[in-house]
């Protein structure tokens, strides 16, 4: 820097947009970086703004009953992920805060797709920024955080994150966890109170987002053996009291899920040893070469030490030894190399299996930032060792960015509407049955029931005990008018697995074959399952309407307004059934 020249002052070179040359002195805020941090996050993904829901969004946002109603919002933090949709849908994820997100968008967008594309976007640009001031603390050069920062705003594993609404979770997860660890950097260098406070709530909050957040007191400890001054034994005193923090997580886990760890020890450990090397390794793949990115990846469970298992573990073991070693050499560079190994081992099989698919490409949305780092640290040592080769580097760097901001705005089409999605993920995932179960779904809506029915039957090729494809097989008989053939649909998918829905399918079944008692039977098993479903209070009460059984309707039909005090057609059964009894008081 020139003897005039104030510190802190941006000289011509480093204050430039482009990847110019480095000032190893500077590592302020430059608000032109942040800049163009945001806006490469908010150009490549300006096409999801005019795209729909598609997959889980559909039940998740517009189906859910805590979500679309603001007076049940409390619900979303004493309930599984999935509670409040009507289906068949699992509840093994505690993450309120994540669903909280969809509650307030829901309050200003109801269910245009739009506003919710727009807090993506968002929250994508967030996550960058966030990116790029970690990488000012961590690594002290202004022009390599912006480099991290521009890597990961264009990076093509982010796309299922951004351009898919409910992927959100994992960007929504990396802001805060990225920030949590900002303000404990923060702290451990001005020993300020309340950058330790901040850090510590970021992280709780964190843990009722997404579950990745457990690994963050070992990126605090990773920090202090990599930063920090003093013993072994003073650099575990953070990570120790983050630890603490998990306690009332945990408790309110174990409150609400009756599968707190749902598919920890189910499998053989032997198999997550042979799996997960695999695994890591792919992901490695994909964070270095993004190409042939998936909507879902089949990869299957390796149970046996095959000849290809034995090569993945030396592989993986080389790379693991190649990290270690990277700690004499660089400690910024050891730190963000770890920084994905570390947070990647929730979603690395080594614990449990994700079911439906191991792997998917939002899981590396936090990891992704000790990669971005990595690459900044890489790019800025080749510069200085070729110095008199820059502009070259320079362009191939930008070329770089370029390609992957074009295929990351060309990927994200795959997310334009749910039946584009549904036909990628069966090209992706050709033996996965839900997706040939979503296709159907969507044929019998636009009533193309012939294509519905076949894409059905190709579900239960894969999977001859798929309930939800037999149900819907059953209810797509009983609109053609073949009640009996639907009857006989619905029994079996009672057999495979007992659930409230089929039950009042099957009940409505009867009532439209005036079985009455049969009918009722049904409804009355549906609410044993599920005494909140309103459904089959409405069905029972209709049932017993039929019987002349005009009082039982009364109960059942105000029973089911109780529960759900916006349906008119509830109301409107109510006054029938009034009308039957010769009265018009509702009492």
């Amino acid at each position: 820097m020139g003897k005039n020249k104030k510190p802190g002052k941006s000289t011509k070179n480093n204050s430039a947009p482009a990847l110019q040359n480095i000032d190893k002195d500077v590592s302020h805020l430059n608000y032109k970086h942040i800049a163009i941090i945001a806006l490469a996050s908010i150009l490549v993904y300006s096409n999801t703004l005019f795209m729909d829901f598609v997959w889980d969004d559909i039940p998740f946002i517009k189906g859910n009953k805590f979500i679309t109603n603001v007076e049940k919002i409390p619900y979303l933090f004493t309930t599984h992920l999935w509670e409040g949709v009507e289906g068949f849908f699992r509840g093994d994820y505690y993450r309120p805060i994540y669903a909280l997100s969809f509650a307030i968008d829901h309050i200003f967008w109801q269910e245009n797709p739009l506003g919710y594309h727009i807090t993506n976007i968002l929250l994508h640009a967030l996550t960058s920024i966030a990116v790029y001031l970690l990488a000012l603390r961590i690594l002290h050069k202004n022009t390599a955080a912006f480099i991290a920062g521009l890597v990961f705003s264009v990076h093509p594993l982010h796309v299922e994150a951004v351009a898919w609404i409910t992927g959100r979770n994992n960007m929504l997860l990396a802001i805060f966890m990225v920030f949590s660890v900002y303000f404990y950097i923060l702290y451990y260098e001005k020993r300020k109170a309340k950058y330790i406070a901040a850090s510590l709530i970021l992280f709780f909050l964190s843990l009722l987002i997404h579950e990745i957040a457990i690994t963050l007191p070992l990126i605090v400890f990773l920090y202090g053996i990599c930063f920090e001054e003093g013993r072994l034994k003073k650099k575990l005193l953070w990570p120790l009291i983050y630890c603490a923090v998990t306690i009332p997580y945990f408790i309110l886990r174990f409150a609400f899920l009756e599968q707190a760890f749902k598919g920890v020890g189910k499998d053989p450990f032997v198999w997550h040893i042979y799996t997960a090397p695999i695994l890591l390794l792919k992901y490695l793949k994909v964070l270095i070469l993004p190409i042939n990115l998936k909507v879902a990846y089949e990869m299957p469970i390796k149970i046996r030490p095959e000849q290809d298992v034995i090569l993945y573990i030396l592989f993986f073991c080389i790379i693991i030894s190649l990290v270690i070693l990277s700690l004499r050499y660089d400690k910024k560079l050891f730190f963000s190399l770890s920084w994905i190994f570390i947070t990647i081992i929730p979603v690395s099989g080594i614990f449990i299996f994700i079911k439906p698919f191991l792997m998917a490409d939002r899981y590396l949305c936090v990891p992704s930032v000790g990669f971005s780092m990595a690459v900044a640290i890489g790019f800025v040592k080749i510069r200085d060792r070729l110095k008199d080769k820059n502009v070259i580097i320079n362009t191939i760097g930008l070329s770089v960015v370029a390609v992957l901001s074009v295929v990351s705005f060309a990927y994200s089409f795959t997310w334009k509407d749910h039946y584009t999605f549904t036909i990628r993920m069966i090209k992706d995932a050709p033996n996965y049955p839900d997706a040939y179960y979503n296709l159907g779904l969507i044929y019998a809506g636009q009533k193309r029931f012939d294509e519905a029915v076949n894409e059905f039957q190709s579900a239960l090729k894969i999977n001859p005990n798929h309930v939800e494809t037999i149900n819907n097989l059953g209810l797509i008989y009983a609109t053609r008018g073949q009640l009996d053939d639907a009857i006989n649909e619905l029994q079996k998918a009672l057999q495979i697995k007992p659930h409230y829905i089929i039950h009042n399918n099957l009940g409505i079944m009867y009532l439209n074959q005036k079985r009455f008692d049969e009918a009722v039977n049904e409804f009355q098993s549906a609410l044993k399952l599920n005494p909140d479903y309103d459904r089959a209070y409405n069905n029972l009460g209709l049932a017993y309407m039929k019987q002349e059984k005009i009082d039982d309707a009364v109960i059942h039909f105000k029973k089911a307004i109780d529960i759900n005090p916006d349906n008119e057609n509830y109301r409107k059964n109510l006054d029938k059934a009034y009308a039957l009894r010769g009265t018009n008081t509702r009492k």
